[in-house]
């Protein structure tokens, strides 16, 4: 698919996306899908490169090109289909915000992305980040960015203004590379280019290391783990595991009707290991009630370290 064929798309269906010009560099669009695209599962080749993706509105050129639409294992109906001893690469996912960052020669500048915006507070953050860096630091990562003008780099951002359901590190998280090209896949590049792994070391972002393993040891990995998940990479595809721990603290902690949940709908959501966190809840069900999200999410957070420790 050109990068042409798929702004000439969005354009001609804009029920399932759209092209929203930004204020902060006029004459780009970023491409966002619509919320009935999620809710409905309407997915398809074009919609899952509609996650900020950014176009030059005068060329219909790439510009920035994030992630293309990974699914969940499991839970999504589109996910890839993959044996259990399939080889897999494996990233832990840390709970943060994804944040694009780009050379783009025409503008002679750095441009920061998130999956919807070049305009958000998302961006403002990203810049703090980088911003607080010392210059050693700050002109590593500038020269990792320059090193590759024709890819967007994509960073896990843990800002202090946006907590998650994880408890993570502040900090940035290198996530890989693309190229722009829409039939490019996800690349690694402090894995394959000892510069880049130099530059981002200066710039002290952390890089986490892939493992190699397979696809069903990693399902079981990720039934025992405190954080978000994993995301993994084969030769075939590409897909999101959800740690239990992860999906019922987010279940819990942002719970509109809890008398549906405690009466049977989070048991037959959550795997029965993880059901004294119901009785728990059912148990101290008013002053639950009670609690913010972030205090829902300290309660739940200690009795499934009890179960993980356990398991």
């Amino acid at each position: 698919m050109k990068d042409s064929e798929l702004y000439d798309w969005i354009v001609a269906n804009p029920k399932l996306a759209t092209l929203k010009e930004s204020q902060s560099y006029p004459g780009f669009a970023v491409a966002k899908y619509k919320r009935n695209v999620f809710y409905d599962d309407l997915w398809n080749r074009q919609l899952e490169e509609c996650r900020g993706t950014v176009f030059d509105m005068e060329t219909k050129k790439i510009v920035i090109l994030p992630f293309r639409k990974i699914y969940n294992y499991g839970i999504d109906p589109k996910s890839p289909k993959f044996d259990d001893g399939e080889m897999c690469q494996a990233l832990r996912k840390v709970n943060g915000f994804m944040l694009g960052a780009t050379f783009v020669p025409c503008l002679n500048e750095i441009v920061l992305s998130t999956t919807g915006s070049l305009d958000s507070d998302f961006c403002r953050y990203g810049w703090e980040m980088l911003l607080e860096m010392d210059p050693k630091e700050f002109e590593g990562f500038l020269s990792f960015v320059r090193l590759f003008p024709d890819a967007t780099h994509m960073f896990e951002c843990v800002h202090p203004s946006d907590p998650h359901i994880i408890p993570e590190a502040v900090g940035l998280y290198y996530l890989g590379s693309r190229f722009h090209s829409l039939d490019a896949s996800i690349l690694y590049l402090t894995e394959i280019n000892t510069k880049a792994h130099e530059f981002l070391n200066t710039a002290r972002v952390n890089i986490l290391t892939p493992e190699w393993t397979t696809v069903g040891a990693l399902k079981e990995k990720a039934m025992k783990v405190d954080h978000e998940g994993f995301v993994f990479y084969t030769p075939t595809g590409a897909a999101k595991i959800k740690s239990p721990y992860y999906l019922a603290a987010k279940l819990f902690a942002r719970a509109g009707n809890l008398d549906r949940l405690l009466n049977g709908k989070a048991k037959d959501y959550l795997d029965e290991e993880l059901w004294p966190l119901v009785d728990a809840v059912k148990a101290d069900r008013e002053f639950f009630a009670t609690l913010g999200e972030q205090e829902r999410l300290t309660y739940c957070r200690e009795i499934l370290n009890e179960i993980v420790a356990t398991a």
